[in-house]
């Protein structure tokens, strides 16, 4: 007996959906996994779409849509790009 179930378990409703997400993103930028969790309010500046760490390192989220034939809607990709400060 086979454990495949389709759709997904969405993590931010909590709710099964029977088709696959259209959308793939991380809520933070890898650097932020570096910054151990009890220095992550005075390191790390952060909302949904900034991030700042130790005021030295920036990255901006960004979307990736890609069109996907006889879909609806396209594929979207959310990207974290970090940008070089040259103050």
């Amino acid at each position: 007996m086979s454990n495949y179930q389709e759709g997904y378990l969405c993590r931010c409703c909590g709710s099964n959906h029977a088709k696959l997400p259209m959308s793939y993103g991380s809520p933070v930028p890898d650097y932020y996994y570096n910054i151990p969790l009890e220095e992550h309010e005075s390191r790390i500046e952060m909302n949904e779409d900034l991030c700042i760490i130790d005021e030295e390192y920036f990255f901006i989220r960004g979307c990736i849509e890609i069109p996907v034939l006889d879909a609806e809607e396209p594929f979207i990709w959310n990207v974290w790009v970090s940008l070089i400060s040259n103050i």
